[in-house]
Formats: structure tokens, sequence, C-alpha cells
């Protein structure tokens, strides 16, 4: 039997995302190497165009019916044809090339082996390229992954003048080497070159996987192709997967995602830390378990002066064991507990770890009987009454007793705190658990809690806490990264003393239904991503911290996904990490039922009383073209008479008493993302206020009758007539009298606004 193996992607492949990432790189050395400097700019600035361009063109001049492909040397003859290069520029041109190949190539070792073993059953082996490159060259290339390939005949389409892609390069080895069809068995990556070609000439073949991009990769690179630090890190994304016998999904998003996104980070916090004369950090579960892998492995590699450890704790293990004499602040306490889902009082009292039995007899009387869902102005009443009674405050702090004193024993056997050079690393954040931690902590030392964030979206410095940040600015899509960065370990609910005299960390059981989606095959892919990045870190070392790519794949997953992705994430188990103890898909797929519920019965009731998961937004992408005209369709209908009818029969179904709405209960998760308010009351000032402050959405025209009363307030209302020469998604009525807000509506609409475009709240 005779084997043919294909040799590009088949045996060896480049450390870049694409083939012509080899060119990125040259272009990088002809710009910043002072051995090219005397060369014209022109050629230094634009080399990764010209030379593709050049290639395009050597077809057109070169290729005919007798000569299928063209050489090295023809390409750079196209590209000197407008006088910027001489001879002797060009030959230098050509060495660089043949040398960057040589020094980015990669053996693919599973067909390599496959290879010998035929090799070594004393089968006929022969290697077959379609490449403009030189046999020469290719040997060499060959020669650097296994010294054994060098020995095999090679036949090249740029040297023979036939191209596999015709079949032409087929039918030559097959009369120089007079190989029996029947006998033969090609095999390659390239479903038509490599397969479906030689079919047709009665060859048999044998499909080996190809080298493919992930949509997420495609996107990052489509207008940047040409930038080294994308082609070594995407690269080293798809090298992870292409070289690897393992193909789930989780490591395909580990290798492709993971590590592009977090590297940066900790690559920067690192840097930082030695700079600062940090020499040891703690990273926080459970954010920081993906981010110490990382971290380890750099550290290693740079052999950095820097030790690592990892600390069990959470919100829920930190926020409530401080409340004491000197810290009990309910109000922050509960403004960064995801107020919007402390709906009612059995939630409420939760949050403090009591029973609604025990929570009761502290609250105001009008409280006691209500079981519909409090608004945020009932929580902040709640919350302001809470502050100021006595008995609440001392019941909180014995109750919270004991277990401060064991996360107190707990934080001292695990820091070291015998100088100041410590810091924590978190992900994501408001900063007001590490806050919560520097109280803790000062009981029993006196230097400053200091901690890394990769996003930081509160401000809770003191003297005592202070934070790094790598993005200085808020996004949304903070869920997606808590995703990508899962542990296979349950939250810190608290802390338990050990027979030894141990303190140990108690978890839930999430890690079950994170395991069972497969978070081990995930973080393979990380490492998998980490071990390839190796061989194109020395070229971009000087760009790792670089937030271009990390920023673009955190952009990419808030906004429109490809179908694999948002699927992958979209039923990924997520606990809400900690806060309710509960175990759901973060952005399920909606029933009929769900989005009746949620766009046309639902007002200004909390979200969470008619939505299970816990991106809204990513569970509409995944909706149909015909469910996101049902979701339109009940958006339209929203102040309409069958909208009111439908309403009070759920009410009434369900149980459930009708309230009046307060300009604190508006929804905006419903709303679309260029806003325009009508009127400028407290409803209206509450209404701007929260769109301000919410980063999908903008408000880009405020009006009212009585504009410029508020303007000498300070406010940015306009006249009516703005609306007119403004693009804005919808218009919100901010007006609660639904009778003044119908007529609101009419008026507008004779003005010319679209009535779909107008929203109620009613």
């Amino acid at each position: 039997m005779t084997y043919t193996f294909d040799v590009f992607d088949t045996l060896i492949t480049r450390t870049t995302a694409t083939p012509q990432g080899i060119f990125a790189l040259m272009q990088k050395e002809l710009l910043e190497s002072e051995e090219y400097q005397f060369m014209d700019t022109y050629v230094r600035s634009n080399f990764y165009e010209l030379r593709i361009g050049a290639e395009q063109s050597a077809h057109h001049y070169f290729c005919n019916k007798e000569c299928e492909d063209v050489t090295l040397e023809q390409i750079y003859a196209v590209m000197a044809r407008n006088r910027c290069l001489n001879a002797e520029e060009v030959q230098m041109l050509l060495d660089l090339e043949r040398r960057t190949e040589l020094m980015h190539v990669i053996g693919i070792e599973r067909n390599i082996e496959l290879l010998l073993q035929y090799k070594q059953e004393g089968e006929s082996i022969f290697l077959i390229s379609d490449m403009y490159l030189d046999a020469a060259t290719i040997v060499q290339m060959l020669g650097k992954v296994n010294r054994e390939l060098t020995t095999l005949p090679l036949y090249v389409s740029s040297e023979c003048k036939k191209c596999k892609a015709t079949g032409s390069l087929y039918e030559y080895v097959l009369e120089k080497e007079k190989i029996k069809r029947s006998e033969w068995t090609h095999l390659g990556d390239h479903p038509t070159s490599d397969i479906a070609i030689p079919n047709k000439l009665g060859i048999h073949t044998i499909a080996l996987p190809a080298k493919t991009l992930l949509p997420c990769e495609q996107a990052a690179l489509e207008a940047r192709e040409a930038d080294v630090f994308l082609q070594l890190t995407i690269g080293a994304g798809v090298n992870a997967r292409f070289l690897s016998e393992l193909d789930t999904k989780p490591f395909q998003y580990g290798s492709a995602l993971g590590g592009a996104i977090a590297y940066p980070y900790v690559w920067w916090l690192l840097h930082t830390s030695l700079k600062k004369g940090i020499r040891r950090l703690y990273f926080v579960a459970r954010d920081g378990y993906l981010l110490k892998i990382m971290a380890d492995y750099i550290i290693a590699r740079e052999r950095l002066d820097i030790q690592t450890e990892y600390i069990y704790g959470s919100r829920k293990a930190w926020r409530l064991v401080v409340l004491s004499e000197e810290q009990f602040d309910i109000s922050l306490l509960l403004k960064w507990s995801h107020p919007d889902r402390l709906s009612n009082l059995e939630k409420l009292a939760k949050s403090f770890e009591l029973t609604e039995e025990e929570f009761i007899p502290f609250l105001p009387e009008r409280y006691t009987q209500k079981r519909v869902a409090l608004t945020i102005r009932e929580l902040q009443e709640i919350a302001g009454y809470l502050q100021k009674n006595e008995q609440f405050k001392g019941y909180m702090i014995e109750k919270q007793k004991a277990k401060r004193h064991v996360a107190m024993k707990y934080l001292k056997q695990s820091i070291d705190v015998s100088d100041e050079h410590f810091a924590f690393v978190e992900l994501i954040g408001s900063g007001y658990t590490q806050l919560c931690l520097s109280y803790l902590m000062a009981q029993f030392t006196e230097y400053e809690v200091n901690t890394f964030f990769y996003q930081l979206d509160g401000w809770f410095e003191t003297e005592q806490c202070h934070f790094y940040h790598y993005l200085p600015l808020r996004m949304s899509g903070s869920g997606n990264m808590e995703l990508l960065f899962s542990a296979p370990h349950g939250h810190t609910v608290g802390y338990e003393e050990t027979a030894e005299n141990r303190i140990e960390p108690i978890m839930d059981a999430e890690n079950k239904a994170l395991l069972e989606y497969g978070l081990e095959d995930y973080v393979l892919g990380v490492k998998a991503f980490l071990e390839q990045y190796e061989r194109g870190i020395p070229y971009i070392k000087e760009r790792l911290d670089k937030v271009e790519l990390s920023l673009f794949y955190r952009k990419y997953m808030a906004g429109k996904m490809d179908e694999e992705l948002i699927t992958y994430l979209g039923n990924m188990p997520y606990g809400a990490s900690g806060r309710t103890g509960e175990v759901g898909l973060y952005a399920p797929r909606l029933t009929r039922q769900e989005i009746k519920e949620i766009f046309l019965i639902r007002r200004w009731e909390p979200l969470k009383d008619f939505y299970k998961g816990e991106n809204l937004s990513m569970s509409i992408n995944r909706c149909t073209s015909e469910e996101r005209a049902l979701i339109q369709e009940y958006q339209q209908l929203i102040s309409s008479e069958q909208a009111c009818q439908e309403r009070e029969v759920y009410w009434k179904e369900h149980d459930i008493s009708k309230r009046v709405m307060t300009a604190y209960d508006v929804p905006i998760d419903i709303l679309k993302e260029n806003i325009a308010i009508y009127a400028a009351g407290r409803f209206g000032q509450a209404l701007y206020q929260t769109l301000n402050q919410d980063v999908g959405r903008q408000v880009v025209c405020w009006v009212d009758k009585d504009y410029l009363k508020y303007q000498e307030q300070g406010f940015p209302v306009k006249a009516l007539s703005a609306l007119k020469e403004t693009n804005f998604d919808q218009l919100v009525i901010a007006v609660l009298d639904r009778n003044v807000a119908r007529g609101i509506k009419r008026d507008l609409i004779e003005m010319g606004i679209s009535e779909e475009k107008i929203v109620i709240y009613e």
C-alpha cells in the first residue's frame, strides 16, 4: 500500500491563528529590527497587505495551463515591480519569510505518529503539498518537528507546477511513482483538495481533523488580522484545540475565551505586584480559581518572586459577620445585595439569614401583614428603620458573633500578615465584600487590604481598603464573566472548626451541576491555551497586558453572540454567586407563556417573579424570529385595554393585590437601547437617573412642556419639538396618572410619533 500525506495543517502547522499571521510577524520584524530600517517605509509599514496582494497577482501573471502554482520568488518579483525593492532587499525578504516560517512551525504529533506507524509497517510514504514555499524550506520545517520526516519524498506544487486542488499533482505523483490507484490512500485536512479531488481520481482518502476558528475568534480577527498580538493569542487557542484529542464545547471555550480574556489581566496584576512590592497574592474563591492556575503558570515560566494562595471567601461568608457596634450600615448592605431580588419579606429576611418569623417583629406594623412584592422605596424605608432599631442591631450582632469569631480565625490561619507585602485577587465586583474583609482584618492587623480587580463596579476605598483595577470602566455582562471563571467547588457559605483546631470552609453543592456540565474540560482548555501560548509569548512580551482582545470578547459576549456560544452560556448551571442558594440555568430558553408574562402581564413587578434565569437579554437572543416578533407584539400592546384585562385575570388567578406604582419601581429591563423621556417631574427625574446609570441604555432626548423651568433647575430637558429631531427606539411617558398619560400618548401620535414606540407605565 502507498500512503501520501498532506503537509500543512496535517503534519505541521503554525503558531498563528491564520497562515497570513506569518506576514504580520514579518511586518513587526521589519518595523522594529535595525537590520531593515534602510528599507522603504512604505514596504515595511504595509508589508502585510502587500505580501497578500503580491501572491494574488503572481497567480494572475504566472499561472496558466502549464503552470498551476507560483514560487515564493515569483511572489516577491511581483512585489518588487513598483521599484520600491532592489534585488538585495528582495533576497532579505525571502530569507526573512523562510526564517519566520521555520521559527513558528509546530508538529501535529498524532498525525506524525500515524505516518511513522505506516512507515514502520513497511508501507510506501510520500508527502504532497500545495505550497509556494520550496521543498528545501518545507523539509527544514519538517525536520524541526521530527527528523524522520526529512527522509520522505516530497512533491510541492510550486516546483512541480501542478496542484492538488486541480487533481494534476496527484496524476503527476501517480506517473512518477507508478502507484496503483486502488492501493493508494491519501490523508489530509482539506475537504476539497485532500478528500473530494482524490476521491474523484479513484484514490482512497482519510479525512483528518481541520484547524478551525470559532466564530468569536473569527470576529476578533475580522478587522485586525495583521495584528501580531491577536494572531499569536488567538493562535494559541486554535492550536490548543487542534492539537488535542479532547473536543468538547467546554474545552473549546476554555481554550478560546478563558485564557485570552484573563491572561492579560493576570500578567498585569503580577507585574504590578512586583512594582508595588507585593510578594503574596491571595486568590479569592470562586472567581480566583482559574486566575490562580494562570498566575502559577506565569510565575513558574517567568520565575517571578511571588507566592500565591487560594482563600475561601464570599459575600455570604464575609458580609453579615462584619455587623458590629462600629460597623452597622444596613442601607449599604442591602444596596449591594441585589435589592431587585429582595422582592418580599421572606427574601429580605433570608438576606439577613433570618426566617420571616424572626424578622417580622423588628418591622414597622404596616409591613407585618404585607405579602406582595416590596417596592424599592419600601425597601429603602425598611433599611432606614432597621438602621435605627437598636433591638434589631443587638439581635443581629449577637446572632453573627460566633460566625464572626470563626471567620476571623480562618483569616488569621490563612493570611500571612507578618508584613504589608500581600494583596488579594478578584475578578469583577463592587468591592463591598473586600471592604467587609478589611473590617474583619482590622481586628488583627494594621496593614492595608489591597485587592486587584479585573473590573471594579463600586468605590469603597478607605484608609484600610484599596483597589487596583485592570479595566477602569463599567460594562454589562458581568454575569457572563462569572460563568467563564467558575470553580469545581461550591460557594463558601461559612466556616467550621475541626477537631484538629483547623478552620475549614463550608461549601454549598453547586459544583456538582457545573462538573456535570463539563467544568473540568473547560479548565483543561484553559491549561491547553497556556501551553500553546508559551510559543508566542517571546514575540509579544511587551504587549501581554493589552486590553484589546479581552475587551473585545467581553463586548462580544454582552452583544449578539453566535448561536453555539449563546447556547453554551445560556444552559450553564448558575447559582447567582451564592446569593440565592438555588441552581438554575443562566439564560434559559423562554416558553411562550413566559414571554407573555414577562412582556405583557408584568409591569413593574420584580423580574424574578416571572423569569427563572439571570440574563434576560441573552434569553431574548435565544428566541426564534417568531418568538421575537411575539415579544414586539406584546410590547406594543402593553398599554392597551387587552393587556389591562389580561393583567387583571393574571393577578386574580395568582392572588396578587394590585399596587400603585411609584417612580422607584420603574422596570427598565424591558426597554430598548436609545430612550426618549416625556415629562420631567419626579417620575421623569427618577427614570432619567436610573437610565443614566444603566450601561446598556441611554437617554437620547428628554422633553417637557415646561422645559424652561426644568432647565433652570439644572436638568437637560428640551422642548417637545426636539423629538422630531432625535432618533430613538422608544419614548417613555413618565406620568403615573393613567388618563393623563393616555392623553399625552394621543397628542404624541398626532405629532407623528409612531404608536409602537410609545411606552406608558400604568
